[in-house]
């Protein structure tokens, strides 16, 4: 078989499965007797196992086999899942995960050592295996390999079912309880429950099923079910037909012999096929289960390339640009037609950027699922107790946002598990729980999305930041003593400054809080902290809702034409050179009483200025980058556009002052200015 047209398939599903065994594991040990959570495991771990031997991956099929030997004593109540065990789970799902890398990598997967993991967990499983007690002969059949075979059991039948099963015997024919066991490496659950009731479709119908067809078409069910058949074939055929469906096992089949019922006047047309009245009540398992081809056939959901999706949205700003010019065309020519026209066009662009916006949008989830094991770990290591909790799971980011910032959130959780919390003993003594809290928030706020990572640690001590930066010849001692706390701490998120003494392989490198900043910016967000010394720190993040199309507005500085994006603007301004102030060498402007600096634009770009005229009025757009604000001075304000952003490429990526670049209705290339740099 040629597996490479299901690898792309098979890379997806190992990766949410390892995701489930990672959640459901950290379940377990919170809960040891938690029944369901060691069903799920065992499930993942038993679907993983039969994909990859599938796929010819035999080293994560053998890894997660031997790991379902344990899972199994676990399921059965004959192991305890300790802390010894759940340790070993884990840096199991951790070497799975390796295999999977490498596979996506194209490298081989068994390049991964599993050896010691695998004799570990033999050495469970074989160290408090309990012998099983003996079936009886009558109640079980037998595999060549000796493994147990359990035959149907009886089902409770309701009165439609034995209504249905009589009328059928009236009519000449069988109600048989047919056992279907799927192979151990049976990949698509799902679709071979269908081909089971398509098969058994073409010769009666099926009444009942065990378990009920949502959880069959929902694949929650192990490797085996039940169904109830109303057929006029002989047992024999019916085994024969389904055991030609691949991947099925074993089929069992057991006559169903109900009494007689009272006699009603119920007139049934006998013939050799299933009754009209058996027809008409049919099994909604059946229908349901053709529904659920149809669906699967037709698609609810679909799985797209983030490559697909950045085509999409580069045709839909090249058809936004298109629209602002004509809108230009329309206006300058006064063609009542074609302005008209672009309106209807606008409300059609319009809503398709936001299906398009929306079809990019995915939960921050994807990204938090990540952090208990994280957590889990980091505690282990720092010998910490931390309690981690996740708030706004289901808020949405744009799929490259979301791509960007798992790193820059592990780096802050890392910093508040070891900075900020304290030793248990060390925040008992304080009056504290031994017991440590962080959280993951996450919330939208008007076109940003605010993710907060909290802690109710030791908080952040200015004067030891402040006098670390002295010490390293950051700031001077002046400077120092100018700043306020918020200020002093904030230098935390400086190239290289670190507050450890000593370097682990936690913290303590003097990295981490400046790639943090840097990676936000660079997504267009801002970074700050909140701190109260022993009460935690709030370390907040505020990021665009998406990164293609946003409203910014158009300024001109010497006859050129550049974009300020919307979200950073708090306000736009006139002013005269007489309202411009120098301190400390820096130009300010005061607003209701709040002294601001200034930038004159066309400096910062380097462009050649005409002479400034005393009685002239300059055009200031206020900008903000958290609580900082600044003036930015420009020659005219033009107005506020929908503009799509274009990158720079890579000959122009290191001019810092520009963040990118969009095209407007008439053609002209305008430069997306970079707020945060221009402040600095």
């Amino acid at each position: 078989m040629d597996t490479n047209q299901y690898m792309e398939m098979f890379l997806e599903e190992s990766k949410d499965h390892l995701q489930s065994l990672n959640e459901r594991l950290l379940d377990l040990e919170r809960d040891p007797a938690d029944s369901s959570a060691i069903n799920e495991i065992f499930r993942s771990a038993h679907t993983l196992k039969g994909m990859s031997a599938t796929m010819g991956f035999t080293a994560i099929a053998e890894l997660t086999h031997d790991m379902e030997n344990v899972l199994d004593l676990i399921r059965n109540d004959k192991l305890k899942a300790d802390e010894d065990i759940v340790d070993v789970l884990f840096k199991c799902i951790d070497a799975l995960q390796q295999m999977v890398d490498n596979v996506s990598d194209g490298d081989p997967e068994n390049s991964v050592e599993v050896k010691d993991l695998v004799d570990r967990l033999n050495a469970i499983a074989t160290g408090n295996q309990q012998p099983a007690a003996p079936k009886a002969a009558e109640s079980a059949g037998k595999k060549a390999d000796n493994e147990t075979i359990v035959p149907p059991t009886d089902i409770e039948l309701s009165d439609i079912d034995l209504d249905l099963i009589n009328s059928a015997k009236d009519s000449g024919l069988r109600a048989m309880q047919v056992k279907v066991i799927l192979a151990d490496t049976c990949v698509l659950k799902t679709v071979r429950s269908y081909m089971v009731m398509s098969a058994l479709d073409e010769i009666g119908d099926v009444i009942k099923s065990i378990p009920p067809t949502e959880d069959l078409e929902q694949e929650k069910f192990d490797l085996e079910f039940e169904l109830i058949l109303l057929t006029g074939e002989e047992e024999q055929k019916v085994e024969s037909i389904l055991m030609n469906i691949s991947e099925i096992k074993k089929v069992i089949i057991k006559l169903i012999n109900v009494p007689a019922p009272v006699k009603k006047n119920i007139s049934v047309e006998k013939k050799a096929s299933v009754p009209a009245a058996v027809k008409k009540n049919a099994p909604a398992v059946k229908k349901q289960a053709i529904q659920h081809h149809d669906n699967m056939k037709s698609g609810q959901s679909v799985r797209v390339g983030i490559e697909r999706l950045d085509s999409l949205m580069n045709l839909v700003g090249e058809l936004v640009i298109n629209k602002t010019r004509l809108e230009q065309i329309g206006n300058t020519h006064r063609i009542a037609e074609l302005v008209e026209t672009v309106e209807q066009m606008d409300r059609v662009t319009g809503d398709l950027q936001s299906i398009v916006m929306k079809v990019r949008m995915v939960t921050v989830g994807q990204v938090f699922n990540r952090f208990p094991r994280v957590v889990r770990d980091l505690a282990k290591e720092l010998n910490k107790e931390v309690n981690l909790t996740i708030e706004g799971e289901d808020t949405e980011l744009d799929r490259t946002v979301i791509d960007e910032i798992g790193d820059p959130l592990v780096h802050l959780i890392r910093n508040s598990m070891d900075h900020g919390i304290e030793h248990p003993d060390d925040r008992e003594a304080k009056g504290k729980s031994r017991v440590g809290k962080v959280g993951l928030i996450a919330r939208h706020e008007g076109n940003n999305v605010i993710i907060m990572v909290t802690d109710d640690g030791a908080g952040i001590d200015a004067n030891i930041i402040r006098n670390k930066a002295i010490e390293k010849g950051v700031i001077t001692q002046e400077d120092g003593d100018n700043m306020t706390d918020a200020e002093a701490v904030r230098l935390i998120f400086l190239p290289g400054f670190s507050t450890s003494d000593v370097i682990t392989d936690v913290s303590g490198r003097g990295v981490g809080m400046d790639v943090v900043r840097t990676t936000i910016e660079a997504l267009g967000g801002v970074i700050d902290v909140e701190t109260k010394k022993n009460e935690g720190s709030i370390f907040k993040i505020k990021l665009p809702l998406t990164l293609a199309i946003i409203q910014a507005l158009l300024v001109d500085v010497q006859e050129e034409i550049y974009a300020i994006p919307l979200a950073a603007i708090d306000s736009t301004i006139n002013i005269t050179p007489e309202d411009i102030k120098t301190i400390q060498n820096k130009e300010t402007i005061v607003i209701r009483g709040e002294i601001i600096p200034i930038v004159r634009l066309d400096r910062a770009l380097n462009v050649v200025s005409a002479e400034d005229k005393e009685d002239e009025e300059i055009y200031v757009v206020v900008v903000h980058v958290g609580d900082k604000k600044c003036g930015i001075m420009v020659d005219k304000l033009i107005g506020q556009q929908e503009i799509v952003i274009k990158t720079l490429g890579k000959l122009l990526s290191g001019i810092k002052v520009i963040s990118g670049a969009t095209v407007l209705g008439n053609g002209q290339i305008a430069l997306i200015l970079d707020v945060a740099i221009l402040m600095q």
